[in-house]
């Protein structure tokens, strides 16, 4: 009888063991639901990127997923693209997790219907792909679709391409040609942080060229600025190390800061009239640059933004700037010819320190503050002229509204004036 009793709980909890695996796979619970099946049918499937980065699923264009529920979420083509359709209809493309490719063919169409969008993550961290060629009919390439991928060499942009996301060819070190197409409008933050590109010719289309863009592309050595560019972003070509020359088009309002910082081979530097600020640092560091000519339509200068432009000999200031910011043209020591414009109000704290070739300089009247060592070590600096020279006084605080009085007899006199720039109140804050 026992031993009936045994055989009857063992059929019992080897049924139970059985129904269990049953239920797992009717409910697809096989362990794989964070990457996409060979058959397009994974629920949850993503496009093994850096599990780092956001947005890192296959196909996670805003939302824009297929609601049908008798559509696959995803579909695979026998190359290993995953294809994810979208509200609008269209597709966009990525690849399946666990997949190489030494070379990529985008098709412009799947299943009848257009392909659009690379996806965000879409190609990340394929270090054996070396060439892609995309079709005309993609719109935008997703934030970053081609991250990492060290062995890429070219890539040409349709004319169809609007958008080319953040980071998207970040760490691409191989890529030394790019070529856009004539629709692009906007390249976005850390797009192609030091790759190795030669040259660029924008397209008359680009508006917005987006924060460290082009950061580190130490190969760099031209490039062109249409006239249609807005918005140029912070750093965004800091430390081209081999950029020769830059024309900023009047387009572009604002000069962000350290857009071009460290550039130490540009040489050649045109502003055109419509740019109205330039930011700090903009061009600090830039050790090649001989002369700059600052347009009537700038306002301001930012916080070191010609800082250590230790070849600068020339610069002409328009009379459109009314604030020299702090530093602006610290350490410039070969500046010999310096000419201020008839609005300049204010010349921040040692805003011509260390100018040690400038031998003379004209104050014009509309000076009204001189912050501190504004002057101070520019060693040459023999004689200041003063355009008004009634009414300063001098303090060690910034804030204050009250001062020594400086003798608008001694600041008549150009040599005293200019010791007492560079030397007797070098430490104070000028103010009348």
């Amino acid at each position: 009888m026992k031993g009936l009793i045994c055989l009857f709980i063992s059929l019992i909890l080897i049924f139970g063991f059985i129904s269990c695996d049953i239920i797992k796979s009717d409910n697809g619970d096989n362990g794989d639901s964070g990457s996409v099946s060979d058959n397009g049918n994974g629920d949850n499937a993503n496009n093994g990127s850096n599990t780092d980065k956001n947005d890192g699923e296959i196909g996670e264009d805003n939302g824009d997923k297929n609601e049908d529920d008798n559509t696959p979420e995803y579909e695979t083509d026998e190359n290993g693209l995953v294809y994810t359709l979208l509200d609008d209809g269209t597709y966009s493309v990525g690849s399946s997790e666990g997949r190489s490719f030494s070379e990529i063919v985008i098709p412009d169409s799947f299943n009848g219907k257009a392909v659009t969008r690379i996806s965000h993550n879409a190609f990340l961290g394929l270090t054996e792909l070396t060439a892609v060629t995309l079709p005309n009919g993609i719109e935008s390439v997703g934030d970053s679709a081609f991250y990492g991928c060290s062995e890429l060499t070219s890539i040409n942009f349709p004319d169809s391409l609007i958008n080319i996301g953040n980071e998207a060819f970040y760490s691409c070190w191989s890529l030394t040609s790019v070529v856009f197409g004539e629709g692009l409008t906007s390249i976005g933050q850390c797009a192609f942080f030091g790759v190795g590109i030669t040259s660029i010719s924008f397209p008359d289309s680009l508006t917005s060229i987006g924060k460290s863009a082009f950061e580190g592309c130490s190969s760099l050595a031209e490039i062109t600025l249409p006239s249609s560019l807005k918005n140029i972003g912070e750093t965004a070509f800091y430390r081209c190390k081999s950029l020769k020359g830059v024309t900023i088009p009047g387009s572009v309002k604002s000069i962000s800061e350290g857009a071009f910082k460290n550039c130490s081979e540009l040489s050649s530097l045109v502003i055109e009239k419509g740019v109205s600020s330039i930011g700090s640092s903009a061009f600090e560091a830039c050790t090649k640059i001989k002369s700059v000519t600052i347009p009537d339509s700038v306002t301001d200068i930012g916080y070191a933004a010609f800082a250590y432009c230790e070849g600068l000999e020339d610069a002409m200031i328009g009379n459109g700037v009314t604030a020299i910011g702090n530093s602006a043209f610290d350490g410039c020591e070969s500046l010999v010819d310096l000419t201020l414009g008839s609005s300049v109000r204010s010349i921040g704290t040692r805003a011509f320190y260390g100018c040690s070739s400038l031998a003379e300089i004209t104050l014009p009247s509309s000076v009204i503050s001189i912050g501190s060592q504004a002057f101070y070590e520019c060693t040459s600096l023999k004689e200041v002229f003063f355009e008004n020279e009634y009414g300063w006084f001098c303090n060690e605080y910034a804030d204050s509204t009250g001062g020594e009085e400086i003798s608008s007899t001694d600041l008549s006199d150009r040599s005293i004036a200019a010791t007492y720039l560079t030397t007797t109140y070098y430490k104070y804050y000028w103010k009348r």
